[in-house]
């Protein structure tokens, strides 16, 4: 039997238990225990019992159960350390309410988390995730973790347990930074300054991302301008070679035409003086007959003379007569001679003539064509070199414009990173404009209901007409207002912010099923969480429990500073949130000034809030 006893102080009408707190637990051959176990009030527990009785077992086997390794509950190197001697297992299981609107998985657990760990002397261990009807629904380590932060139950945090080993420590520790410490630790401080260092940190390198973005763009810019020079003048070389090449081709057409004209010339000069000696020769011929006959004359007239004496005095006569025909002959036959030789020394001319034009034309064939086809053949060979430099002009005007596609490909990528930021600017300051006008519209129509959006606003209109508004009340935050508007932001983070804001309040678990159906058919991606209850129409007597206020402190009452008309809508917020125990402070160093001293802070309060919103525990 175990020496161990619980005592358990019980309020006047004990509220339904909130989503976190310990129901039960079960020790089974843990530590000094064979079998122990516990059923928790929902409010205030005390174990006692003498020294060595196992009440730091019962806290152990707490840390345990929630997933602590053996190095964290200071009570042995492993977890096979902690099953009682002269045992090979053992287990520890707790059970969590998981009961209201902010319960985990609702849908899954219910209204109750039980976790049971088992433990063998190897040092090994296993679990057991159990929902309200003893269903085992998941064996994993991760899923106790999901759960613990769900339930904001910190293992590992004093504040929520704090073992023997660390409560020595803390009450020896008299250093302002060793209790600083513990109160950065326990506050969550120290893991909200972590986060809020790393987010500075991200934010400065999502700043040199941004710079050494913007800086990669202006350097792209410039080598896309210069791949675009050299693109343009890679196009006009190769513009250039094609005149070139043109122009070349057209130079050394000129000079053949030019050759065969010169030629054509030549052979029409040859024509000419052939034709020319051609005449001559017909001359010489006439000339010749013409003295061939002359000759002939004489003979006979000679003949003549030596035949008849008689007729000698006649051919005297007759020869005296014809003696100046005769000289005439001749001196015709002289003149005829010396044309001949004449016309013979121009015949001989036009053949030195003929002769050395046709030395010429095959002097022009032999050396000016030559010289012509040479330079024809390295005109040539200048083209060739200038069309493997156009090819090259070609590959390089290739790469460049390769280069230049993809730097404007990566222009353009960052063009669109930038059009995606800008419109997700613009996106962000269009719903800011479209909240800004829903609220300016809500005000001037006095319907608070349309702040909470429009699948809202028609939910409770389709409500309305089906005349469910007394079993159906919500959004919570449309029954609520605040008499001094400066606390609302405190008020809002005191209820839980939005999330608990838009949850509803209905009069029976038939009623939120309903409900859950007309939220599908109006369009709700996500269902706001119901709290079914019964209506009583009137508000909770919390006189005794509520904060008490003394004068000229910087402490306000949230529960007087709320204004609801809705007696049901108040009874959820006094049972869920405790809000008649939840103090406004003016400033944070009010807030730290008093609640850091227990006599200077209220009595009955549990936590406190300033306008900026940080919540304070005494």
């Amino acid at each position: 039997m175990s020496q161990l006893s619980i005592k358990k102080k019980k309020p006047q009408s004990p509220p339904d238990p909130k989503p976190g707190i310990i129901l039960s637990m079960r020790l089974q051959n843990f530590m000094c225990h064979d079998h122990l176990a516990f059923e928790f009030n929902s409010h205030l527990n005390f174990i006692i019992g003498p020294n060595g009785s196992g009440k730091s077992a019962v806290l152990t086997g707490l840390q345990v159960a929630l997933g602590a390794a053996a190095k964290e509950t200071e009570r042995g190197a492993k977890l096979g350390d902690l099953v009682k001697k002269g045992c090979t297992s053992g287990s520890v299981s707790v059970t969590l309410s998981n009961y209201g609107p902010f319960g985990y998985k609702k849908d899954i657990y219910g209204s109750a988390i039980t976790i049971v760990r088992t433990l063998k002397t190897s040092g090994s261990s296993s679990f057991k995730i159990l929902n309200s009807a003893g269903t085992v629904q998941d064996h994993t380590r991760d899923a106790i973790e999901q759960i613990t932060a769900a339930l904001n139950i910190p293992i590992n945090n004093p504040m929520c347990i704090l073992t023997q080993n660390t409560a020595k420590t803390f009450l020896s520790t008299c250093s302002p930074a060793g209790l600083y410490d513990y109160f950065a630790t326990a506050s969550l401080l120290s893991d909200t300054k972590e986060h809020l260092e790393r987010t500075y940190k991200d934010l400065k390198e999502m700043k040199s991302a941004v710079k050494a973005k913007s800086e990669i763009l202006e350097k792209i810019d410039e080598e896309v301008e210069e791949k675009r020079k050299k693109l343009e003048l890679a196009q006009d070389l190769a513009s250039g070679g094609e005149k070139l090449k043109k122009l070349k081709d057209e130079y050394q057409w000129a000079l053949v035409k030019e050759a065969e004209v010169a030629l054509k010339d030549i052979e029409t000069e040859i024509n000419k003086k052939k034709s020319q000696i051609i005449t001559e020769e017909e001359a010489i011929k006439g000339i010749e007959k013409k003295i061939s006959t002359l000759t002939q004359e004489d003979a006979e007239i000679t003949a003549r003379a030596e035949n008849g004496a008689k007729e000698s005095d006649e051919l005297r006569d007759k020869i005296v007569r014809l003696q100046p025909e005769l000289s005439e002959a001749k001196e015709q036959q002289r003149a005829a001679k010396s044309e001949y030789s004449k016309a013979k020394g121009n015949l001989q001319r036009k053949d030195a003539e003929i002769k050395s034009l046709t030395d010429e034309i095959q002097r022009i064939r032999e050396t000016d064509f030559g010289s012509i086809m040479k330079k024809k053949e390295e005109d040539e060979r200048k083209i060739v070199e200038l069309e493997t430099t156009q090819k090259a002009y070609e590959q390089a005007k290739s790469v460049a414009e390769n280069d230049f596609n993809q730097f404007d490909h990566a222009k353009k990528r960052a063009e669109d990173e930038s059009s995606q930021c800008l419109r997700l600017i613009q996106d962000i300051e269009k719903k800011i404009r479209k909240r800004t006008d829903d609220i300016q519209r809500c005000i001037a129509e006095n319907d608070a209901i349309n702040l909470f959006g429009r699948d809202h606003a028609s939910l409770v209109k389709d409500i309305r007409a089906r005349g469910l508004q007394n079993k159906i009340k919500g959004p919570i935050g449309a029954y609520l207002n605040v008499k001094n508007q400066s606390w609302a932001p405190a008020i809002s983070c005191a209820l839980g912010g939005e999330a608990n804001l838009t949850s509803y309040l209905v009069d029976s678990d038939k009623t939120a099923q309903a409900l859950r159906k007309m939220m599908g058919k109006h369009g709700f991606r996500r269902l706001p969480t119901i709290t079914a209850c019964r209506f009583l129409g009137k508000v909770h007597d919390v006189q005794n429990e509520k904060i008490r206020i003394q004068e000229g402190t910087p402490f306000k009452s949230l529960m007087e500073e709320l204004i609801c008309d809705d007696p049901d809508m108040m009874n959820l917020l006094i049972d869920t949130f405790n809000i008649y125990s939840v103090a406004l402070i003016e400033s944070e160093q009010d807030a730290m000034d008093y609640m850091s001293e227990r006599h200077l802070v209220p009595r009955n309060c549990s936590v406190g809030y300033t306008k900026k919103r940080p919540s304070f525990l005494p």
